[in-house]
């Protein structure tokens, strides 16, 4: 599936195979899907940086706030949780 480009920004999310992926313009990758939890990546070397954890059913979608201060996941039960990147990303 083709990346879609969010008209606000530097920013790219998929959706593949269950998953769904946001990339940052700093080469981090956020992911989410059926392990309940979202991950953190970096895009290169590809290391995973952490594991958030606190969905009790699989991820269906992640998004950044307009300045990628903030990063919103949502769970296939509805539940939606804030993440400060600051915590996460440094």
């Amino acid at each position: 599936m083709p990346p879609h480009v969010d008209a606000k920004g530097p920013l790219l999310w998929y959706v593949y195979r269950e998953k769904c992926f946001v990339v940052l313009i700093l080469f981090i990758a956020v992911t989410g899907g059926e392990g309940n939890s979202v991950q953190v990546y970096q895009c290169v070397p590809g290391k995973l940086l952490q594991t958030l954890k606190a969905h009790s059913a699989p991820v269906l979608s992640v998004c950044w706030n307009r300045d990628e201060s903030f990063l919103v996941s949502s769970d296939r039960l509805g539940a939606v949780v804030l993440w400060k990147r600051a915590l996460f990303v440094h």
